[in-house]
């Protein structure tokens, strides 16, 4: 993977690559190497800056950092940008439930569902909700 970073110019579908790869050499979830798909997602926002990349960089934070600070990372972005609003609300979910925020997660739980562009993402995190609060 290395070698690939090098050679040629750096762009926003080789560092997606790296970051999946980084993904798919983890034998485990507890194995990923975070930090490390932190620092790509920093180098992927030098070339594409998007939403979908800064809540991506936000997970990496929460798993690098600790969940109060994805919180903080993501409350720093505009949940109303490029279209992703219910997952900005799903992400805030997961990282208040982490944090054993419950009430909280609950809350955005259902403001992402409100938001969700199917029925089965809505069940989704619908099931997530219902997790969070028993």
């Amino acid at each position: 993977m290395t070698s690939s970073l090098t050679s040629g110019p750096l762009g926003s579908y080789k560092l997606q690559a790296a970051i999946a790869a980084v993904h798919a050499h983890a034998t485990t979830y507890e194995a990923t190497d975070w930090a490390q798909i932190l620092v790509l997602y920093d180098l992927l926002l030098t070339v594409d800056d998007s939403p979908a990349a800064r809540l991506g960089r936000v997970v990496a934070v929460s798993m690098v950092h600790g969940s109060q600070a994805g919180v903080n990372a993501l409350d720093a972005l505009d949940p109303n940008t490029g279209g992703l609003a219910y997952r900005w609300h799903a992400v805030r979910a997961q990282l208040l439930e982490q944090a054993g925020q419950t009430t909280e997660a609950a809350t955005e739980y259902r403001e992402a569902i409100a938001l969700a562009k199917s029925s089965a993402e809505a069940d989704h995190l619908r099931r997530r909700a219902q997790r969070a609060t028993h």
